[in-house]
């Protein structure tokens, strides 16, 4: 089985510079997220003797109020400044979910182990 989550996401975090090459630099990062549920696909597979039968469900999210979470999250951050104003990051990182809007807590995860990959603009 598995079990994929789209979240569209806006973190609030406090960064912690812990080694900063010539272009690379390296932090902990620690805060919340706000994270809208855009997407769920949930994918398995059975086989019985002979037989494979495979089920993937994809339910798109359209009223995105009633799907808002707010989480905790922790984790590194590796940016590549491009230029002035843009940059490239990686964060690693493990979230815990506080809130969750509605009632209904399917589709919901608890804790997440990811990845975030995105492009830093600076003001």
């Amino acid at each position: 089985m598995t079990f994929n989550n789209y979240f569209l996401g806006i973190p609030l975090v406090l960064n912690y510079k812990i080694w900063d090459f010539d272009k690379l630099k390296v932090q902990f990062i620690i805060g919340f997220c706000g994270e809208i549920l855009l997407e769920q696909k949930n994918s398995y597979e059975m086989i019985k003797s002979n037989y494979t039968y495979k089920n993937t469900l994809v339910t798109k999210f359209k009223n995105y109020q009633d799907n808002l979470n707010i989480s905790t999250l922790a984790g590194f951050d590796f940016n590549y400044p491009i230029n002035d104003k843009f940059g490239l990051f990686i964060q690693p990182n493990y979230e815990i979910m506080i809130y969750k809007n509605g009632s209904d807590f399917s589709g919901s995860r608890f804790w997440d182990l990811g990845t975030k990959i995105g492009i830093n603009y600076r003001i």
